[in-house]
C-alpha cells in the first residue's frame, strides 16, 4: 500500500493492469447490479440539469421509466443512488455500437458520457461509475483506493495486461477529477516505485 497525501492507494490497485473490453463485457457496469450508483453530493443537481440534453438520446423504453418512476431511488440509509430496470440496467444506459461476440447481446454504455463527451454537457457521470473498478472506503480523516475484480470485468484485466496499462493509469481522468492533478503527478512516481518493490518480492510473478 502507498500513501498519498490523505489518500491510501491498495496494493492491488497500484499492481493491476486494466483496460475496458467492451466487446467481452458488453458493458456490465452499466447492466449488472441490484443497486444503482450511487450519488455523490451535487450529482443529483448536475444530473436534473442535463436531463433536458439527456433525454431525446435515450430509448424509449429508458424515456418511459424515467416518467413513470424516476430516475433516482432513495437507499434505506437515506442515501441517493441513479435507478435500475429490473435486470439490472442503468436507467442511462444505451446501446453503443461496438462489436460484440456472435450471438451477445448489444453492449450498453453510459448516455451521461456520452453527451459529456459530446460537448452537450458539462458532468461526465457519477464519481462512482467513473472510478470503476477502483472503489472508495472512507474512514476519520483518510480515503482508500482499492481495486474491485468482478467476474464480469475480467476480459479488462486480461486487456490490460496485454496492453500494459496500468488499473491508476486508465483512471487518470476520474482520479484527478476526484484529487486533483497535482495528488495524481504525485502517485504517478510512488505507483511506479511500488510496482517495481512488488515486482522485485521473492515468488511474486509479474
Amino acid at each position: 500500500m502507498i500513501k498519498v497525501g490523505k489518500v491510501l492507494v491498495s496494493e492491488e490497485a497500484v499492481a493491476a493492469r486494466f483496460a475496458c473490453d467492451l466487446g467481452a463485457c458488453l458493458g456490465a457496469c452499466c447492466r449488472v447490479g441490484d443497486l444503482g450508483a450511487p450519488l455523490a453530493a451535487g450529482e443529483r443537481e448536475a444530473i436534473r440539469e442535463a436531463l433536458p440534453r439527456l433525454l431525446p438520446g435515450l430509448p424509449a423504453e429508458n424515456r418511459e421509466r424515467i416518467g413513470a418512476s424516476g430516475w433516482v431511488d432513495s437507499r434505506d440509509d437515506g442515501k441517493e443512488q441513479l435507478a435500475c430496470f429490473p435486470d439490472g440496467r442503468c436507467v442511462f444506459s444505451v446501446p453503443l455500437p461496438v462489436a460484440a461476440r456472435p450471438g451477445a447481446e448489444v453492449p450498453l454504455g453510459c448516455a451521461l458520457e456520452a453527451a459529456f463527451r459530446s460537448g452537450a454537457t458539462g458532468f461526465p457521470k457519477p464519481i462512482f461509475c467513473h472510478l470503476f473498478p477502483l472503489k472508495l472506503a472512507c474512514f476519520y480523516d483518510q480515503t482508500a483506493v482499492n481495486a474491485e475484480r468482478r467476474p464480469e470485468c475480467e476480459a479488462g484485466f486480461d486487456a490490460g495486461c496485454a496492453a500494459q496499462t496500468g488499473l491508476l493509469e486508465f483512471s487518470r481522468d476520474a482520479l484527478v477529477r476526484l484529487f486533483g492533478q497535482k495528488w495524481y503527478d504525485a502517485l504517478l512516481p510512488a505507483a511506479r516505485a511500488e510496482r517495481e518493490r512488488l515486482a522485485a518480492s521473492p515468488g511474486r510473478s509479474t
